[in-house]
């Protein structure tokens, strides 16, 4: 049914908040998604470094060539992230249960909720977890 509702500013800044909560109520998943993501740029960091200096063809300063390894990994982090699979995983459950039918027939853009529920989750994740380990690497 299509709904009254498309804009997605509101319900993307509500989930952004809610995931925000929902991270800070449980440190653990924070800190098992930050660490292997620490772990992963200072392998980068030292790998590079050590191609870099090693190297007699790059034409860059080793900041320049570390900014954009990182750069990428940010991305590369974030386009796999939970951020992509929970709303997937959160459809198909609906599915499962028969809830599916609830959130159909709610005066609500079903699509741009789940754009918002995506969009928010890819925001936060980015700035609580990915962006932090690269700024401590």
């Amino acid at each position: 049914a299509p709904g009254t509702d498309t804009g997605i500013v509101e319900p993307t800044l509500r989930n952004i908040r809610g995931f925000v909560q929902r991270e800070a109520g449980v440190p653990v998943h924070f800190f098992t998604s930050l660490v292997p993501t620490m772990m992963v740029a200072a392998m980068l960091y030292f790998l590079w470094t050590a191609i870099f200096e090693n190297s007699t063809s790059i034409d860059m300063p080793l900041s320049t060539l570390i900014t954009y390894v990182c750069v990428g990994q940010v991305i590369s982090m974030s386009r796999i992230s939970w951020a992509q699979r929970r709303p997937a995983y959160q459809v198909a459950e609906k599915i499962r249960s028969g809830d599916i039918a609830i959130d159909l027939v709610q005066p609500v853009d079903y699509q741009a909720l789940r754009l918002s529920d995506s969009l928010g989750l890819y925001v936060a994740e980015t700035a609580l977890i990915n962006l932090p380990a690269y700024l401590l690497a």
